[in-house]
């Protein structure tokens, strides 16, 4: 396989899981400004 495919697929996959740890804490903080 050619790395230059491999690395936007890692870039992706790298910003997906920032986004799903930010959506993830913000959720969480959300939460407890509610309460």
């Amino acid at each position: 396989m050619n790395p230059a495919r491999k690395k936007p697929s890692l870039l992706f996959s790298s910003l997906l899981f920032s986004s799903l740890l930010f959506s993830s804490a913000a959720r969480a903080a959300s939460e407890d400004g509610g309460r």
